[in-house]
């Protein structure tokens, strides 16, 4: 019982400090011009700061540390519900936050280079299986199970990479990143608060307090009275290496596969989907022109979506409502228990889907902008 209002308090706690902290962080941002620019590929319109995932490292450490202390207090015999490991594997999570803190700062105050944030995330991404967990089962995906070891480990790091820059891409929009990481944590927070795993729901719980107060400010925020702010470099790939620790640490198996199981792989990728196979689709679709996957471009979703002549708010809610329709079905598949890789080529199938339909509807709209511009000459 005190795990739960501890995990509900530090909600709270991390709301709080996010709140008191952003308009602070606004006012240092206009005092030394720390501003995103707005150029060809960005949407934004006017001077808005790109510091707001400052807050995520500092309030997620202080509340976390704060919510340990306070258990350690209430139980005289801490290894009753938490095990060594556990804490081991929480002090890797923040020597790896640290790393990503320091590259994501770095990069949105001066700048840093694609190499050095690469290997940046390849080193913070090593903290994961060092803390003792990987993905060691693909439970029957693809036919493939049980991964040795020198498999797991480097997959596990890719993986990370892979997130967190899935996350810190898909960040072009306002309220579609921090968006889509609220929705993953509470999805894979809940599973942990049910399964009474209190520890990692505290961790959902404390970045679920972070992202929605900056949820508030950056969708709802006005350029004219200075309340709109970006997450930057900072945030994003902070959420989106806490959110790899996360899922990874969900579909860890540890002993032996139960029944229901083979479930946790899938519903883990649908809570991730929209980002993951956003970036790949991306990276093809430049591979197959003939330049580099890592250059920017406006072939995003998001970019759809404006393409087609949709609002931000309309192409935010149409984005979250087609994440969740991934969710819900895996659900709801996985529930019914059908088999892992039907699940996974049912979920691939709608998302080819749905860029179909907006690549078919965008191309009218450049065809019909064609027509009108001949007939007005």
């Amino acid at each position: 019982m005190e795990e739960n209002v501890v995990i509900i308090m530090a909600f709270f706690i991390a709301a709080i400090l996010s709140w008191g902290l952003i308009p602070r962080i606004l006012f240092i941002a206009f005092e030394k011009k720390l501003f995103d620019i707005p150029d060809a590929r960005k949407i934004h319109t006017g001077i808005v700061p790109r510091l707001g995932g400052v807050t995520f490292y500092p309030v997620f450490v202080l509340v976390f540390m704060m919510a340990f202390a306070g258990i350690c207090f209430w139980h005289s015999n801490v290894k009753e519900i938490i095990s060594t490991d556990v804490i081991a594997e929480c002090a890797m999570l923040i020597c790896g936050m640290t790393i990503i803190f320091l590259i994501g700062i770095g990069d949105d105050l001066v700048g840093v280079s694609n190499k050095k944030k690469f290997l940046g995330q390849i080193v913070a991404a090593m903290f994961i299986p060092l803390s003792g967990f990987w993905i060691n089962n693909w439970y029957g995906l693809f036919g493939v199970n049980e991964l040795p070891v020198w498999v797991g480990m480097p997959f596990t790091v890719f993986v990370t990479v892979l997130i967190t820059n899935a996350i810190n891409l898909i960040d072009g929009l306002d309220g579609l990143a921090s968006g889509l990481c609220a929705i993953a944590f509470v999805g894979v927070g809940g599973v942990f608060f049910l399964d009474g795993v209190w520890l990692y729901a505290l961790i959902c719980a404390i970045m679920l307090g972070n992202v929605l107060v900056f949820f508030v400010y950056n969708v709802f925020g006005s350029t004219l009275r200075r309340t709109k702010i970006f997450m930057g470099d900072t945030g994003s790939l902070m959420l989106g290496y806490v959110l790899s620790f996360i899922l990874i640490r969900y579909v860890f198996c540890e002993h032996t596969i139960q029944a229901g199981d083979e479930g946790k792989f899938m519903i883990a990728l649908s809570l991730i989907f929209v980002p993951i196979f956003d970036v790949l689709r991306v990276m093809i679709v430049r591979v197959r022109k003939g330049v580099s996957p890592f250059l920017p471009d406006k072939n995003h979703l998001h970019h759809k979506f404006l393409a087609v002549r949709f609002t931000n708010a309309q192409t935010l809610c149409s984005i979250i409502a087609i994440d969740l329709l991934h969710i819900v079905m895996t659900l709801v598949l996985v529930w019914a228990d059908v088999d892992i890789n039907v699940v996974f080529v049912a979920n691939v199938l709608m998302w080819i889907t749905f860029n179909q339909i907006l690549s078919r509807v965008r191309a009218h709209r450049k065809s019909q902008n064609k027509e009108r511009e001949v007939f007005i000459r």
